[in-house]
């Protein structure tokens, strides 16, 4: 059952469930990974290890964090 599955595994399986019966529109995801540990913000999917990010606002983007890497999802086996 998906009473010991995780939140991560349930939004994915929620959100690629909904695309797929959305058939009148196509549908990009993307995903990120983030770890905030004493006041620093560390990008977990990225490989250089960058733990210096810092979280931004702009009229374009709204609230986001600056550097953090962003990974085309294409099926829930890819999150």
């Amino acid at each position: 059952g998906t009473s010991l599955v995780g939140l991560i595994p349930r939004i994915s399986n929620l959100l690629f469930y909904t695309t797929k019966k959305i058939t009148s529109r196509q549908f990009f995801i993307e995903g990120s990974y983030l770890e905030i540990y004493n006041e620093k913000l560390r990008d977990l999917l990225n490989k250089t290890g960058v733990d210096d990010l810092k979280v931004r606002e702009s009229p374009g983007l709204g609230v986001h964090v600056a550097g953090l890497s962003r990974h085309t999802c294409k099926d829930v086996e890819k999150v």
